[in-house]
């Protein structure tokens, strides 16, 4: 990681209201999904912030918003891509969205 990307991988916590949705975001997220999401950030605490571009839309973490909010949490930790180009926050966009698809399940009991 260069030195400025690793200065703006700064986590920060911002009022939920002030993180957007993308609108072309790929994926759906049902209430069944946001509810087990909710569930593993009550039990957990809230592990993977939300990235967010530099106005503060979702460039990846639409399902942690929406549980977020079935919560009732006023702030939400997100990380500020502000120094990612519009063509790499779609790239990024992309991968996030299809590169756990493309991996295999660990049958192992170390799992």
């Amino acid at each position: 990681m260069n030195d400025r990307a690793q200065r703006e991988a700064v986590v920060e916590h911002v009022p939920s209201a002030a993180v957007g949705a993308y609108e072309r975001n790929p994926r759906d997220h049902d209430d069944r999904q946001v509810k087990k999401l909710a569930g593993i950030i009550r039990t957990v605490g809230f592990l993977v912030p939300i990235i967010i571009d530099h106005a503060g839309t979702i460039v990846a973490s639409h399902g942690r918003l929406a549980a977020a909010k079935e919560l009732g949490l006023r702030t939400v930790p997100v990380i500020r891509a502000g120094h990612l180009s519009p063509h790499q926050v779609q790239a990024f966009r992309g991968a996030d969205n299809r590169i756990g698809e493309l991996s295999s399940w660990n049958k192992s009991d170390a799992a």
